[in-house]
C-alpha cells in the first residue's frame, strides 16, 4: 500500500463492516450519501465499490482519467477522491471525483458497457437562435439551413453532433448562422449536460470577425479558446497587450481565463481584426454547459477591410502597400493585431500628405523610398521636409487631428507606412479605428 493512498473495496452487502479514515473528513460517507451515488445503487445493488484517495503527487498519474471523465483539461495534480463503482453483471460503471481540499463533487459520471456514456433518454427540441448583436453593415451574414425541431444536434454544418474533444477534429464554421447547436447529452444524475462541443473557423488576412454564442434562456455556456495543437489558450489570446500573439477582445475588454458571464441565456462572444502577416488565420474554440442543458445560436460575422477602396487591408510593409492616386483622398483603418497600413505614392515635384484619424486614433508615419528604405531621418536633417526638428518618426498632433507633412521626394515612387499610438509613445494592441488619407 503507498504511503497517502487508502483504497477500500467491497460489495454493498459488506458495506456497514468497512470504513474509509484517511483524514477527519469521511469521504467514503460523503460519497455514499450523494443522490445520485444512491440511486445508481438502489438500482444495482451488487454492485462494487472502490474508494480511493490521491496526494497531490499521486494525482498526476490520474490526470489522463480525470479529464476524461470530468472533461476538463488540468495539468497539474490536486488532493482528491476517487469513486468507482462498478456493475459488473450489467456493464455500469460509475465514477466519482471528489475535491478533497474544497470537499465537494468535481463530477459524478455514469458508463454502460463497453465504457460508452449512458445517454439522456430524451432531448429538448431545437429552438430559434435568440437576436444576435446588430453587424457592420457589409459583414457577410449567410443563415445556415436549421434542421427540423426532432431534438437532433447538427452542431454548426457537421450533421450530428461536435467532436467531444480536441483531438477529434472539429466542426467547422464558415461566416453565417447556425441555429440547431445543442449541448444535451447528459448523464442522468444532474441537470448540466456534460456534452462539450469543438469548432473551428478561418479569417483571411485583413479580416474583422465577431463570434457569438446564444444559448436559450435556460442554458448558461463558457468558450474557450485553443492552439492549433489543443492548448487552452484563452487567456493568452485575451491578453491584448501583447504583440506576439493573435488577439481577441471579449466584452468585458479583459484578459480572462474562460469567456462566460455566468447568466443563462446571456451570450458570449469574441473579437478580432487581423494583420495581414500570414495569408489567413484559423481560430479553435468549445462550447461547454455550465449549467443546464438545451440549444444555442452560433453566428460568425466577418468584415474585410477596404484600406485605399482597395478591399483589403493595407500591407505592413512597403513590399505590400497599396497604390493611391494623387489629389484623391481613401479611407483607411488601424485596429487590434492591424498595426501597420503601408501605402505607395506616385510622385513628381514637391509632395504633400495629411492622414485625418477618427478621435480615438493617434497616427505616426513614416516616408521611405523607392527601395522600401525609412527615409525620415534623413529628409528631415538635410531640411527636405517642412518640419522644424528632426525626426524619425512623423508624429506631431495628439489623437483625432490630422498628421501632416511636405516634402522634397527622393524618387518618382515613395511609400507612407502610417502606425497607431498611445500617449506614451507605445503602440496599441487594443486601440484602433478609421483614418482618411490624402496626398498632392
Amino acid at each position: 500500500m503507498k504511503r497517502g493512498k487508502r483504497i477500500i473495496c467491497f460489495t454493498l452487502a459488506l458495506f456497514s463492516l468497512f470504513l474509509l479514515s484517511c483524514s477527519s473528513f469521511d469521504a467514503q460517507s460523503f460519497i455514499l450519501e450523494d443522490s445520485r451515488v444512491k440511486a445508481f445503487l438502489e438500482e444495482n445493488p451488487n454492485a462494487d465499490i472502490q474508494v480511493v484517495h490521491y496526494s497531490v503527487e499521486e494525482a498526476a498519474a490520474e490526470l489522463a482519467t480525470y479529464n476524461e471523465v470530468c472533461k476538463t483539461a488540468f495539468t497539474s495534480g490536486k488532493e482528491m477522491y476517487k469513486a468507482k463503482i462498478v456493475d459488473s453483471a450489467k456493464g455500469l460503471k460509475l465514477f466519482v471525483y471528489v475535491d478533497a481540499k474544497t470537499k465537494s463533487f468535481d463530477c459524478v459520471r455514469k458508463f454502460g458497457a463497453e465504457g460508452k456514456w449512458v445517454e439522456a433518454p430524451a432531448q429538448s427540441a431545437v429552438t430559434q437562435p435568440q437576436d444576435a448583436q446588430p453587424s457592420p453593415t457589409d459583414t457577410k451574414s449567410t443563415k445556415q439551413p436549421s434542421a427540423p425541431s426532432t431534438g437532433e444536434e447538427l452542431d454548426g454544418s457537421s450533421g450530428g453532433d461536435a467532436p467531444d474533444k480536441f483531438q477529434d477534429g472539429q466542426a467547422e464554421l464558415a461566416p453565417g448562422e447556425y441555429a440547431s447547436n445543442a449541448l444535451v447529452r447528459n448523464d442522468n444524475f444532474d441537470e448540466t449536460s456534460d456534452d462539450v462541443d469543438f469548432y473551428q473557423f478561418t479569417v483571411a488576412a485583413g479580416d474583422w470577425f465577431k463570434l457569438t454564442v446564444t444559448p436559450e434562456n435556460k442554458l448558461d455556456v463558457s468558450l474557450l479558446l485553443y492552439d492549433e495543437g489543443g492548448n487552452d489558450e484563452t487567456f493568452k489570446f485575451t491578453q491584448q497587450w501583447r504583440s506576439d500573439v493573435t488577439s481577441v477582445v471579449n466584452p468585458t475588454g479583459k484578459p480572462t481565463r474562460t469567456l462566460n458571464s455566468g447568466i443563462a441565456g446571456k451570450e458570449e462572444s469574441f473579437w478580432s481584426q487581423m494583420s495581414t502577416e500570414q495569408p489567413s488565420y484559423t481560430f479553435y474554440f468549445s462550447v461547454k454547459a455550465v449549467k443546464g442543458t438545451g440549444t444555442y445560436a452560433i453566428q460568425l460575422e466577418t468584415k474585410k477591410q477596404n484600406d485605399g477602396e482597395a478591399g483589403k487591408d493595407a500591407g505592413e510593409k512597403p513590399a505590400k502597400a497599396i497604390a493611391l492616386e494623387v489629389g484623391k483622398e481613401y479611407p483607411g483603418l488601424l485596429n487590434l493585431n492591424d498595426f501597420t497600413d503601408c501605402y505607395k505614392l506616385s510622385t513628381g515635384g514637391r509632395t504633400s500628405l495629411t492622414v485625418t484619424p477618427t478621435e480615438d486614433l493617434n497616427i505616426l508615419f513614416t516616408l521611405h523610398d523607392e527601395g522600401g528604405k525609412d527615409v525620415t531621418w534623413d529628409l528631415t536633417t538635410n531640411k527636405k521636409t517642412d518640419q522644424k526638428e528632426y525626426s524619425r518618426i512623423i508624429n506631431n498632433a495628439d489623437a483625432g487631428l490630422p498628421e501632416s507633412i511636405a516634402w522634397d521626394p527622393t524618387g518618382s515612387t515613395q511609400y507612407v507606412c502610417l502606425k497607431k499610438k498611445d500617449s506614451s509613445s507605445g503602440y496599441y494592441t487594443l486601440g484602433g479605428g478609421e483614418y482618411t488619407i490624402k496626398y498632392e
